[in-house]
């Protein structure tokens, strides 16, 4: 399982600085999984809004990559 999750996300290398283009493309990659995984649960995003005191429009930002909402935000996503 970590072999499939380190290729299809793989690690930056160490010296490799942080840019605002790394920082975007991990934001659509999570996004993207946040995206999947509520629609393999059956949530529409309505309702995941609602689950988790958010708007609609702040999931579909978050979902696409758009929202640069605090990691601790995004970690309540990923518990629902």
């Amino acid at each position: 399982m970590a072999v499939a999750t380190a290729a299809r996300f793989p690690l930056r290398a160490a010296a490799e600085p942080v840019t605002p283009a790394t920082v975007a493309d991990a934001r659509r990659l999570l996004g993207a999984r946040l995206a999947n995984t509520r629609r393999a649960a059956g949530v529409r995003q309505v309702d995941l809004a609602r689950m988790v005191r958010w708007s609609r429009s702040t999931v579909a930002s978050v979902e696409t990559g758009r929202d640069g909402t605090a990691v601790n935000s995004t970690r309540v996503l990923v518990c629902v």
